[in-house]
């Protein structure tokens, strides 16, 4: 079975008209199958770097923070929760 999200640019729109930021968001495709651990990356332009960096940014699931606990500062560009 294929769960249907909305695109996650829309998602990625809504934060980056709060913080005004150039950064993309992976996988961009609104499909997953159910049961399938979900890996997203937000990936902040680097011209933003030292202003921002990837530990301000928030992740939310059905409009709850996620704990920051799940989630992985990769660098200082790229930061990645894990939702199951």
């Amino acid at each position: 079975q294929v769960l249907h999200f909305k695109d996650a640019s829309e998602i990625l729109f809504l934060f980056l008209t709060v913080f005004s930021l150039d950064a993309e968001i992976f996988p961009s495709s609104p499909e997953i199958l159910r049961g399938t651990t979900l890996k997203l990356l937000c990936v902040l332009g680097n011209h933003y770097v030292p202003q921002r960096n990837a530990s301000h940014i928030i992740w939310k699931l059905n409009h709850e923070l996620i704990a920051q606990e799940n989630y992985n500062v990769v660098n200082e560009t790229v930061s990645s929760p894990c939702v199951t």
